[in-house]
């Protein structure tokens, strides 16, 4: 007797979740090992500072408003940054580390709402090579430890979807369901306002679920009321998760939200940023700026399958199918298309390349589980094996680049622009300075090895980059013995008054500052990776020639 045909939910589907599972394990368990190898990023500094600002507020009952008037911090929402205060402020230390470990949790969550919603499709290898392929991404595992903004946006951004998801889904909109899209669409929304683009999300899905779907059209027609009232509650529940935990928005709680989206749609601070080899202001870059950086810094195999993965939600839009893979594919669809197409339409102020668009990775991934599983699903039994293996094989190619990188995975780049080993010279790559971690622990044991001289005097670039350099000075680096007598100066612009003598040099390379200072000083020391310099470290010879002498 012939075998029934695998398919729908007759497929052997606990091997794919078993796998899923030791994945996402693994991820975890590599997550806890290496989130404390990753340097400080010079936003880091403001955004705890703001996070803290916040705690002060609530605990004078609202009359410390200094977090109100702090830098432009007060445009974001301030929920993850005052969590994580609020933890090291209670363990009384380790402030740092505290703040990596839960930008790590906010990245692990995300691959769980990868998985989760993977699990729509009712396509078991579909959340398995999701998950793998975000895993693969080196930019999303680079900013998984110490960016504190674009990450958790993510994590809340992801989980959201999970929830609009399971309601366009299912043949009923559950109070658990809608619970779980609002609180999703709060946690993004108490990072930044920019997802307010989730509710043109719920929308467009709802629009498509009832032009595909013939009993979602009946469910509106007879349960309209229903329906109604439970988008009300998502947006009142999303809504009161972002302004409750927020102090700027306590003034005015519904025109004020909507006053940082539209200072945040038109940024006015501009940066230069260097994009294929050219100083452009971020308010001047061409409209490919974001496609093209996606397409250069997504590993090529992702890129394929998930292109193949737009083929077949489009197939099944076109078509009108009504299998159950049609409302996910297509909703994951516009999670991507619609920020990318926002950005191409209006070339809103952005830099530093794709972090502002983290978000977009998950459904890159989950496009990529679909158009692996696509190719599975019109294989026969044996050669299926086969293609599982090479899938595997072909998407681990980039996990070379995320132990070689370590801890700057941040900056990779894939084969269209020849690695990071040539796009370095054309793209901004250590944009934060989070290598001014490794450049401080050099100068420590430089120094170590000059007992008893004089206090070692350290110049570095940006004001902004102190944290990064003076939290591992004082932490006293990886090796054990005295600290040294240290202090340190910090230089932008020219106009800073230097001091009288100095030992060291510490730039990052953006924005030219590895040049800009003590030129004829020769470069002792390279914090690389892959051929790729991040930053430098110059000596001044007359110290050299005073030790000798």
């Amino acid at each position: 007797m012939n075998a029934p045909p695998e398919t729908g939910r007759e497929r052997p589907d606990r091997p794919w979740h078993y796998a899923t599972a030791v994945l996402l394990i693994l991820a975890g368990i590599a997550f806890a090992l290496v989130f404390g190898d990753y340097g400080i990023t010079w936003d880091e500094g403001v955004q705890s500072a703001y996070g803290e600002l916040v705690l002060d507020y609530f605990a004078s009952g609202g009359r410390d408003t200094r977090c109100n008037e702090y830098f432009n911090l007060f445009y974001y929402g301030p929920l993850f940054e005052s969590a994580v205060a609020s933890v090291y402020r209670a363990v009384g230390g380790w402030k740092y580390e505290i703040r990596h470990a839960a930008i790590g949790l906010a990245a692990l969550l995300t691959l769980a709402a990868v998985w989760r919603f993977g699990r729509l499709f009712d396509l078991a290898p579909v959340p398995f090579f999701a998950v793998l392929a975000l895993l693969m991404m080196p930019r999303f595992v680079g900013h998984a430890f110490n960016n504190s903004k674009d990450i958790p946006f993510a994590c809340g951004f992801a989980w959201a979807m999970v929830g609009i998801g399971r309601l366009l889904t299912r043949r009923g909109w559950s109070w658990s369901d809608v619970l779980l899209c609002g609180v999703g669409i709060g946690l993004a929304l108490s990072v930044r306002v920019g997802a307010f683009m989730l509710l043109a999300l719920l929308a467009g899905g709802v629009v498509v679920s009832v032009l595909i779907r013939q009993d979602e059209r009946r469910a509106w027609r007879e349960r309209w009321i229903d329906r109604t009232v439970k988008l009300a509650a998502i947006v009142a529940v999303g809504w009161s998760i972002m302004v409750l935990p927020w102090p700027w928005a306590h003034a005015n709680p519904f025109a004020r939200p909507l006053a940082a989206l539209a200072e945040m749609s038109c940024f006015t601070f501009a940066y230069t940023t260097y994009f294929a080899g050219e100083l452009v202001r971020s308010d001047q870059l061409p409209r490919y700026y974001l496609p093209t950086y996606l397409g250069i810094v997504t590993p090529l195999v992702v890129s394929i399958l998930a292109a193949l993965g737009c083929v077949v939600a489009l197939r099944h839009g076109m078509a009108r199918s009504r299998s159950p893979q049609t409302i996910p594919s297509l909703l994951v669809l516009l999670w991507l298309v619609g920020p990318v197409a926002y950005v191409v339409a209006t070339r809103p102020n952005v830099y530093d390349g794709i972090r502002h668009f983290l978000f977009v990775l998950p459904a890159i991934a989950l496009l990529c589980g679909a158009g692996a599983a696509w190719i599975l699903g019109r294989l026969g039994r044996r050669p299926r094996r086969v293609a599982v293996g090479l899938l595997l094989l072909a998407l681990a190619v980039p996990l070379r680049d995320l132990v070689s990188l370590h801890p700057y995975q941040s900056s990779y780049f894939n084969v269209l622009v020849g690695g990071v080993r040539k796009a370095w010279r054309q793209y901004d790559t250590d944009y934060w300075a989070s290598s001014y971690r490794e450049a401080m622990q050099w100068i420590l044991r430089e120094a170590r090895n000059r007992p008893g001289e004089e206090t070692v005097v350290i110049v570095a670039c940006s004001d902004a980059n102190r944290p990064c350099a003076e939290y591992y000075l004082r932490a006293g680096g990886d090796d054990d013995g005295p600290v040294p007598r240290i202090t340190m100066h910090c230089v932008w612009e020219g106009t800073e008054r230097l001091p009288a003598r100095a030992h060291y040099y510490v730039a990052m390379l953006r924005y030219g500052k590895a040049a800009a200072f003590f030129p004829d000083w020769p470069i002792v020391h390279r914090v690389a990776r892959r051929g790729a310099v991040f930053s430098v470290i110059k000596r001044n010879p007359a110290s050299v020639e005073q030790r000798e002498d």
